[in-house]
């Protein structure tokens, strides 16, 4: 959420993440949403409630009007999909409502897109990042949830997904405007769907993703041509160079 980072900055160490800014700008998810829509980047419809107005009364009123079910309820301040709910009827609002007010203060109600995921990881500075191969993510979990991502057989993640050329752009570019809009540097993944009616959403921006073997952002770099080890002394010299 940018505190460690900001500590980082008082004492001078440079760090290999995005700036204090854009990590807490993301990791406030009613935030990112309202700079991508701003920026005219596909997002799902939804809308901010903070605890005091959880009522399940209330916010039944608000999806009806606003969205309709099914919806997604999530905390506006989480990873790993944690306090993540689809909520298909009235009757499943206390559960999630319970859920995520675990890990955040706020709601972030949204759309449910039923589609195809993926992630697409992009590196460098906003004014001229690179976007990275396209992974096509594909679970048998309701959600790609902590469960879906870290249990071994739960999901598949392929890279380079196996799609047209034409879908692949479309990705990459949502990815590359999502990026400049809340003026990314470093390296984040963002996670999208190819809805049913043809649009891609974006969905999160996550400005830590995973560094080990096993983690879709080092996927990425190998389907580029390139290795984790190179890609990270890469950004430790440029880092240092800022110093």
């Amino acid at each position: 959420d940018g505190k460690l980072l900001g500590m980082l900055d008082v004492v001078g160490l440079p760090y290999l993440s995005p700036s204090l800014k854009v990590s807490a700008v993301c990791f406030d998810k009613g935030y990112t949403k309202a700079l991508l829509t701003y920026a005219d980047v596909d997002n799902p419809r939804g809308f901010v409630l903070h605890h005091d107005r959880c009522t399940t009364g209330e916010l039944d009123e608000k999806i009806v009007k606003k969205l309709n079910y099914p919806v997604v309820v999530k905390p506006t301040s989480s990873g790993n999909s944690w306090g993540v709910s689809i909520v298909r009827t009235k009757d499943d609002l206390v559960r999630a409502i319970d859920a995520a007010l675990m890990f955040a203060d706020e709601l972030l109600v949204e759309q449910y897109i039923e589609g195809q995921e993926f992630t697409v990881g992009v590196v460098g500075h906003y004014l001229h990042p690179v976007v990275l191969p396209v992974v096509m993510i594909s679970h048998q979990e309701e959600l790609f949830d902590y469960r879906a991502k870290y249990t071994v057989g739960k999901s598949e993640e392929i890279c380079p997904a196996p799609i047209s050329l034409e879908i692949t752009q479309r990705l990459q570019a949502a990815a590359t405007s999502a990026y400049r809009a809340v003026k990314a540097d470093s390296h984040v993944r963002i996670d999208m769907i190819l809805g049913l009616d043809g649009r891609v959403y974006v969905l999160d921006i996550n400005t830590f993703p995973g560094l080990n073997r096993a983690s879709l952002f080092p996927k990425e770099l190998r389907a580029a041509g390139k290795t984790l080890g190179k890609f990270i002394d890469d950004q430790v010299k440029k880092k240092l160079s800022r110093k």
